[in-house]
């Protein structure tokens, strides 16, 4: 009898404690998925890949672009937009971050057009888009545009890098490696949370 209730005994206490320790284990793994934290250090990442960009260019202002649906139209079809997600910005040049949300893709479909496949240095005093008129407006002269892709080809974002009050004649081999390869983290980075979340 006196075994009976040892091994009761046991097996409560052995349940009680693997209770325990699995509820700690479960509130451990909520802390350290803190969806705030993790998209903190995302955002500190990409801005320091923007900032390296910024510099290594000698560029103005560096946004990132990113593609999400909008509302819809009475047809039904979807508004393709886009809205800045982060900028930096040379000391003395204006930010864009607040006036360039909710841009629908059409005020931007000649630079995308030519984007597409590569890096591509536009003056904009010769392009005819809405979308560089308005940047015109913030002194932006000169602008570089890249799409972001994921891994599988998929467009997310545009990364433009721009000029102010300044032409930029034309880009280096250099530069465009340096595009190159910051658009692939920064794209890197920007799925990344998607992962995560």
């Amino acid at each position: 009898m006196i075994d009976n209730i040892f091994t009761v005994a046991n097996t409560a206490v052995a349940g009680a404690i693997s209770i325990i320790l699995l509820s700690l284990k479960l509130r451990v793994k909520r802390l350290k998925c803190d969806p705030i934290e993790a998209q903190n250090n995302i955002d500190e990442n990409i801005m320091t890949a923007i900032d390296f960009l910024c510099t290594g260019l000698d560029a103005d202002r560096i946004v990132i672009q990113e593609f999400h649906n909008g509302e819809k139209y009475f047809s039904g079809n979807s508004q393709q937009k886009l809205s800045i997600s982060y900028e930096i910005c040379k000391k003395g040049v204006s930010s864009i971050f607040r006036k360039f949300q909710n841009v629908r893709v059409s005020a931007l479909s000649n630079i995308i057009k030519q984007s597409m496949t590569d890096q591509v240095l536009v003056q904009l005093d010769n392009e005819k888009c809405s979308y560089s008129y308005d940047l015109q407006t913030h002194g932006t002269t000169s602008a570089a545009f890249t799409i972001l892709k994921t891994l599988t080809n998929k467009n997310i974002g545009i990364l433009s890098i721009h000029y102010v009050n300044r032409n930029k004649p034309k880009l280096t081999e250099k530069d465009k490696d340096l595009i190159s390869r910051q658009s692939r983290i920064i794209s890197g980075y920007l799925v990344s949370h998607k992962i995560t979340t």
